[in-house]
């Protein structure tokens, strides 16, 4: 089970973030699958590339 799974159950506010995420596409899974909160790390890209990926990231999200 993962974090998620027993978050509902926890006798304290839970919020499951994921950080410093070198996949792209793991992140757009994460968001895809209701993530709430998820930090993009593009620092192994070139800058074009980085910025790029961090947008289209970025725009799936709901947030600010």
């Amino acid at each position: 089970r993962d974090a998620r799974s027993l978050a509902p159950s926890a006798s304290v506010p839970v919020l499951v973030h994921l950080d410093h995420c070198r996949d792209a596409d793991l992140v757009r899974r994460a968001l895809r699958d209701g993530f709430p909160s998820v930090m993009f790390d593009g620092s192994t890209l070139g800058g074009t590339e980085n910025g790029a990926t961090t947008a289209e990231i970025t725009a799936r999200t709901t947030g600010p």
